[in-house]
């Protein structure tokens, strides 16, 4: 990973010089706000579980499974690996279909929002409050990890919006990689964001090329490229990644590195250039060993001498 300067920004985020802010820490400590605010999600998530058991039966978890991932259908399991991307979809945004037994109880809402409907205030909740509002505000996107600091932050860009943010988490900062894509939900709580479910694969940078042709599509189709997109196309963006979890599922995936460990991924560039004779000269000068008169008695020529 690239080293940091000492007189660059501090990556965590802070705003202060990297040599006054996290170079002198010699052991990263959570903060305790990002860990009451994990310990009230940890609070929050069994409540509306048990909520949805006791209004509408546990049949409905497997229902919802099935409109989760209709296109690579396999039967529910509670250890199966995309529950940290399923029980947040599931919460937050699915909501029951006019013929399932389910509709006429969730009243067109989604469950987080018959939830929230039912919520008694109490002040010693109010950051469970602020997460489940939070959730059902936020849409779940791409994002792309610009630089990690294990154990300490990441600084992640929204692929499809934009925005770039850094997560202050020990935990997501050392499992993920420089450049990796993320699909997931983030959330602003207390001052930190934090992410409220993603998917288990991190994604190769490439993959913003299919993400940047959607979201071109999207404005072809007349729409602005915003949050409310995002829930619109709620159905396609996920089926995008389910695609990639089944293409890489079951079968080891392996990259080139360079000889720090980091990832290297194989660029093809193709140039268009009126003289040849021009880049000659501009590049001549980082061959070491050959003469000039040497390179161009080596050099190919196409049919017109160039």
């Amino acid at each position: 990973m690239e080293a940091i300067a000492r007189n660059a920004l501090c990556p965590c985020g802070s705003d202060k010089k990297y040599k006054k802010c996290c170079m002198s820490k010699e052991a990263p400590t959570v903060d305790i706000k990002l860990h009451r605010i994990k310990q009230a999600e940890g609070r929050l998530i069994p409540g509306m579980l048990s909520f949805v058991r006791n209004h509408f039966g546990v049949k409905a978890i497997e229902s919802a499974w099935e409109v989760f991932n209709p296109w690579h259908f396999v039967p529910f399991s509670p250890q199966h690996r995309e529950m940290e991307l399923f029980v947040p979809w599931f919460l937050f945004h699915w909501t029951p279909e006019e013929h399932s037994p389910y509709y006429e109880k969730s009243q067109g809402k989604t469950l987080a929002e018959l939830f929230a409907s039912f919520w008694e205030y109490k002040e010693e909740t109010k950051i469970e409050r602020a997460i489940l509002e939070q959730g059902i505000e936020e849409p779940f996107s791409y994002w792309e990890v610009i630089h990690a600091m294990p154990q300490r932050s990441a600084r992640i860009k929204d692929v499809m919006l934009g925005t770039e943010i850094y997560i202050k988490d020990p935990d997501f900062s050392s499992s993920v990689r420089d450049h990796n894509v993320i699909y997931g939900k983030v959330i602003h709580c207390d001052g930190f964001h934090t992410f409220l479910g993603m998917g288990q694969y991190g994604m190769p940078p490439d993959i913003k090329i299919s993400l940047i042709d959607a979201k071109r599509r999207g404005e072809e189709q007349g729409y602005t490229i915003d949050k409310s997109w995002l829930q619109i196309t709620e159905t396609e963006q996920r089926k995008f990644y389910l695609h990639f979890h089944e293409n890489v599922e079951g079968r080891q995936v392996t990259f080139t590195t360079n000889v720090d460990g980091d990832r290297v991924d194989p660029r093809s560039i193709v140039y268009e250039i009126e003289s040849a004779q021009e880049v000659f000269d501009l590049l001549k000068y980082l061959s070491e060993g050959p003469t000039e008169e040497e390179l161009l008695e080596n050099a190919l020529y196409d049919d017109n001498g160039g």
